[in-house]
């Protein structure tokens, strides 16, 4: 059964299930639902968490032995799968086939997973998963949709002027969803009272643009490494900034391979501007980046960033702030770092 994200928490006041899968290309609300699955699961007793992370030579085994123990011994768990960009192979299928027929009653299990491809929304083990379970999927969010995601966040806050205050925040993160949350976190703290000056924000938004993840990569585009060498030099001690910074970039050279393809099929940079709804300011950015790396190198680039995002998650060993500088660097046209 397919659940729409927003409609979750009422799902799960008035239905039951102890079988989710949730998965998407925006972890902060992958992560959100997850939450709520959690207290949901939490409030019926559930409040062991047993987690794996799975991948094409994972061993099955460890998850049946811990269904079989759970089930002997009356233990109520929650039994966490993560199964990364979900390319878990035949065996995984038939595993997770196997395991949604029959979950006994002391268990709820969760399935988390990245962005999923046509073939595996056709896959057995999704099919499996739809037929006897709960689905959420968390697709990329728009500026509009954005918009109103900020607001209800600051109205949760009792921000006040969060009309002009959301716009702001758009257009400063530039429709990250990570950088937004960070962002209202950021104001909650400092105006606790809920009352923003309108031009005190707007002065600060400004000064701090000068110095932020947008204007790093925008650095890099234009080929100016020592603005990016400084910029990342003055982010790098905040803990939040590589899994900002990798998913940032992530979405800015898929746009950019994205309309790279559009190119090579014939179409104007005008048309590539109208068609991926590039914003007037970076027009000049996206043109000069396009010209300068071909699409094989932006591909490169990518592949590169992907063992980022596996770093981060503990799943390969690249050193993360070392290789993402290297990338934005190779991205402004340093040589010998790409």
């Amino acid at each position: 059964m397919k659940v729409r994200s927003e409609e979750l928490k009422n799902f799960l006041k008035t239905q039951s299930s102890n079988l989710f899968l949730v998965y998407g290309s925006e972890i902060l609300l992958v992560n959100e639902s997850i939450e709520h699955i959690k207290s949901f699961s939490k409030k019926l007793g559930f409040n062991e968490l047993v987690r794996f992370d799975i991948n094409a030579s994972f061993d099955w085994n460890t998850v049946f032995n811990e269904l079989s123990e759970t089930s002997l011994f009356s233990s109520h768990k929650i039994i966490m799968l993560n199964l990364g960009n979900a390319k878990i192979g035949v065996k995984g299928s038939n595993a997770i086939d196997e395991i949604t027929q029959s979950i006994p009653d002391n268990i709820h299990i969760i399935l988390t997973a990245e962005k999923l491809e046509r073939t595996q929304l056709n896959s057995k083990w999704f099919k499996s998963v739809d037929k006897n379970g709960v689905v959420i999927a968390h697709y990329s969010v728009e500026i509009s949709q954005l918009l109103n995601w900020t607001i209800q966040k600051l109205n949760s806050l009792g921000i006040q002027n969060n009309q002009k205050i959301a716009e702001l925040i758009a257009v400063n993160t530039e429709g990250n969803l990570l950088a937004t949350d960070q962002e209202i976190k950021k104001i909650a703290l400092a105006y606790p009272s809920g009352e923003i000056d309108l031009d005190e924000y707007k002065k600060y938004i400004t000064e701090q643009s000068k110095y932020s993840i947008f204007n790093l990569i925008d650095s890099s585009f234009l080929g100016k490494s020592s603005q990016v060498i400084k910029i990342f030099k003055t982010l790098s001690d905040d803990s939040s900034f590589p899994v900002i910074l990798s998913s940032s970039l992530y979405r800015e050279l898929n746009n950019l391979i994205n309309m790279s393809i559009d190119m090579r099929m014939g179409k104007s940079l005008e048309e590539v501007y109208q068609s991926h709804g590039v914003w007037s300011y970076k027009k000049n950015i996206i043109k000069t980046a396009l010209l300068k790396h071909s699409f094989q190198h932006l591909q490169k680039f990518l592949m590169r960033l992907s063992r980022v995002d596996r770093a981060i998650k503990g799943r390969d060993n690249t050193p993360v702030l070392e290789e993402l500088e290297s990338i934005l660097l190779g991205l402004s046209g340093v040589k010998n770092v790409s």
